[in-house]
């Protein structure tokens, strides 16, 4: 009967952090920002294009940066509206510095630089893209 009853309330436990996880769930859903409209949504994400920066190094293969320096990539990662939103402001994506840090003489940056560009190139259509090259010799 103790067995019974440990399984019981591992049973319950279990039921609790689902309840708990739906919750959760359902609290996002009452989030005040969720009520703001498309329009005002995009003005906020608007006045964060100035630049998306990115650190293009052979070090490690991958592009660097802090979060905070790649605007657009960040917010278009937010949630399915965000991305939405951020993916029909070309505006967003018009503007990109790149710092190339090639390490040990290779020169990896060149594999990434087209995809990057292509990237912000195909998203700000139709304004211009503005960028803004820095390479370290």
């Amino acid at each position: 009967e103790l067995e019974h009853c440990e399984k019981q309330i591992e049973a319950l436990e279990s039921r609790r952090q689902s309840l708990r996880s739906y919750t959760a769930r359902l609290r996002s859903m009452l989030s005040p920002f969720r009520k703001v409209p498309d329009e005002i949504l995009r003005r906020i994400l608007n006045g964060c294009w100035d630049m998306n920066h990115f650190t293009l190094t052979c070090k490690d293969e991958e592009t660097s940066g802090d979060i905070r320096d790649t605007p657009a990539l960040t917010l278009s990662s937010v949630c399915s509206r965000w991305r939405r939103n951020a993916l029909s402001m070309p505006s967003l994506w018009s503007g990109i510095s790149l710092a190339c840090q090639p390490m040990s003489g290779t020169d990896g940056y060149e594999e990434k630089l087209p995809f990057i560009l292509d990237v912000f190139l195909s998203r700000a259509l139709p304004h211009p893209l503005t960028i803004a090259i820095d390479v370290a010799e």
